[in-house]
């Protein structure tokens, strides 16, 4: 199995819905562009570019690049592609209550993914979802290649679409309580512009209880107007918001801290944006490639740790050599001298180590030993010596030899007879033949 199997096999970013996967973007947004009727605002600095040819993919695109390259940061160095959110007409999407007892809120997103062709059966192009799992009451829905369109129109533009939001679900930010971004009041948001009425109702935790549509044309028939008064009446007790213009939403967001404040509540916010499949692929591959990316430095750090012993022992052994080395070039000057003191014992030694057998001392020895017996004969030749003579007790005479330090390996080399001796023994002080072995034992 390839490491990319074992990637893909992983849980994690695949099993999340897109809002729970985007949420991320939405905490790095630098820009929210607004339309409004026919015209792209910057809801930061408020200008804005009409859009004369209609809202067409790359006329949106090509005038959110010529906004950012005219805002106050156009001359800011950029790093890389700016990410924007695109706030857009509430008339593009369609809303759908929910209605799902039994299924868990885990499973809505998928079995409603899965009911889109019976839920809406007029749209015959794909659709994409988004809804808030937990709270589920209405589930908003947009055209895929709507989607993905604007996504490569802003591409090719150098810019990053993360995400597409009805423009009134700004209000999840705007309703936030500012010393708490978490804690909501119930609000009823009325957007109006020149295609018509759309109405949104947040409630205390800014999920979407309620969401509808009436075009201008539907406006002009009595019956209708009338139904959509009465529709809103029964949240007569929600706080109302009226936006009429695009100044409307500048100001208002504005009020409750811009983009700052819309990422503090990005984790309610982005189950209700829409965003880019692409968009949603490129982060999934980001993950992947940071997952690969800990999993080398880990596998690296395992290779660097398990070497460590072999690296210290290469070391030590470095050391230890240049140690070695030093010491040896210290001792040349003795082993110079050492070398010579062998080349003059090789010359000489053989003359000043001869064996010295003191014959004057060994006579005298002999003679203080010997007395009363008599010595007829007497060899000394390399340190043994043979001794002929005639004694009273010849056995006794062996044994003060044996006993005299100066004479070794005493014995009798001949029976002795009617009291004549023969015995050999050597100078205890005297080795010829560890002599003759160290000087000429090569010759030999």
């Amino acid at each position: 199995m390839k490491f990319n199997d074992i990637l893909a096999r992983m849980p994690g970013k695949q099993e999340q819905t897109p809002g729970q996967q985007g949420e991320a973007f939405l905490r790095r947004i630098t820009r929210i562009f607004l339309l409004f009727d026919q015209a792209l605002v910057d809801l930061d600095s408020g200008e804005q570019i009409e859009l004369s040819e209609g809202l067409h993919s790359d006329a949106i695109a090509s005038a959110a690049r010529t906004l950012m390259n005219s805002g106050p940061d156009a001359n800011q160095e950029q790093t890389g592609q700016e990410s924007v959110l695109l706030a857009i007409p509430p008339q593009w999407t369609l809303s759908q209550p929910v209605d799902m007892p039994g299924v868990k809120p885990e499973d809505r997103y998928a079995a409603l993914r899965l009911q889109a062709d019976s839920l809406l059966p007029a749209y015959d192009e794909p659709l994409m979802l988004a809804m808030d799992e937990q709270h589920r009451q209405m589930s908003l829905w947009l055209p895929l290649g709507q989607v993905n369109r604007l996504f490569n129109a802003f591409s090719q533009q150098g810019i990053f679409l993360a995400g597409l939001l009805p423009r009134p679900l700004l209000g999840v930010v705007a309703t936030a309580d500012s010393s708490n971004p978490v804690t909501f009041e119930e609000r009823l948001i009325i957007d109006h512009d020149q295609q018509g009425l759309s109405g949104y109702v947040l409630n205390a935790e800014g999920a979407v209880m309620d969401s509808r549509h009436i075009s201008q044309a539907d406006l002009q028939e009595e019956v209708l107007a009338q139904e959509w008064q009465a529709h809103w009446q029964s949240f007569e007790q929600a706080a109302s918001k009226q936006l009429s213009s695009a100044a409307d939403y500048q100001r208002w967001f504005r009020q409750q801290g811009g983009i700052p404040g819309m990422q503090q509540v990005a984790d309610l916010l982005a189950p209700l944006c829409f965003f880019p499949e692409d968009a949603l692929k490129a982060r999934y591959r980001l993950y992947r490639n940071r997952i690969k990316s800990w999993a080398l430095g880990g596998a690296a750090a395992i290779v660097v740790l398990a070497a460590l012993p072999f690296l210290w022992q290469v070391w030590q052994k470095n050391r230890l050599q240049s140690e070695l080395a030093s010491l040896q070039d210290e001792a040349a000057p003795a082993r110079e001298a050492q070398q010579e003191i062998r080349a003059f014992e090789a010359e000489w030694g053989v003359l000043g180590e001869f064996p010295r057998q003191h014959l004057d001392d060994t006579l005298l020895t002999l003679q203080s030993v010997l007395a009363p017996s008599t010595l007829s004969r007497i060899d000394i030749e390399e340190g043994f010596i043979s001794i002929e003579g005639l004694s009273d007790d010849p056995q006794n005479l062996l044994e003060e030899l044996e006993q005299n330090p100066l004479f070794t390996a005493v014995d009798f080399s001949r029976a002795s007879s009617n009291g004549r001796y023969y015995i050999d023994l050597r100078l205890a002080t005297v080795n010829f033949p560890a002599y003759q072995e160290w000087y000429f034992g090569e010759e030999d």
